[in-house]
């Protein structure tokens, strides 16, 4: 052990493993600025400090954890974390942590927005091809990214990066919906 340094048993949860072992480093992390958690960007900040793939790096993450700092279930968020930090092409969001997975990029409310437009704009310019719904996510997405406030700002439209399979994936889902909203129109009528 090394001066400062304490050895604390952190047992598992709904683990019959015996307790891991956490080096807790006095002097390594900073309280956070609200006393309770880090956001995203005061955890990048904090492991920006150490060296990538370091002991000291591990134990700071472990540290977080720990302490409830960085409220995540396992140091690979953390890592993946510090992965779009180093690659710098998509700003660190200073939004709250999520457990639950990652956050969609278009809310329901976004697709009815948009599938109220294909039908209340007919030469808009607004139509049910992949381009167009490209085009809203990615104004959703920078608009979410102003709105949550960004490490780095957005320079160009090529840091929101939207990939096929997901425009695919909403071009399905704003089918769907579409289908339904008809099919629920007619039988108004019937």
């Amino acid at each position: 052990k090394n001066r400062g340094e304490k050895e604390v048993a952190v047992a598992s949860s709904g683990s019959d493993k015996p307790p891991t072992t956490v080096q807790l480093i006095d002097h390594l992390l900073e309280p956070p600025e609200n006393g309770d958690q880090y956001t995203r960007i005061e955890a990048v900040t904090q492991l920006r400090n150490t060296a990538l793939g370091s002991y000291e790096r591990k134990q700071m993450m472990d540290q977080m954890m720990y302490l409830g700092y960085a409220p995540v279930k396992n140091a690979r968020t953390l890592q993946r974390l510090m992965e779009q930090d180093a690659k710098g092409d998509v700003p660190i969001r200073d939004i709250p942590w999520n457990s639950g997975g990652p956050v969609p990029l278009l809310s329901d409310a976004d697709i009815d927005e948009f599938i109220d437009m294909l039908g209340t704009t007919k030469n808009s310019g607004v139509s049910y091809d992949s381009r167009s719904v490209k085009d809203f996510i990615i104004s959703k997405k920078k608009d979410r990214l102003e709105s949550e406030g960004c490490d780095t700002p957005i320079v160009d439209d090529s840091q929101l990066k939207v990939d096929d399979k997901t425009v695919r994936n909403y071009m399905a889902i704003i089918g769907l919906k579409r289908g339904s909203r008809a099919l629920n129109s007619t039988r108004l009528f019937l």
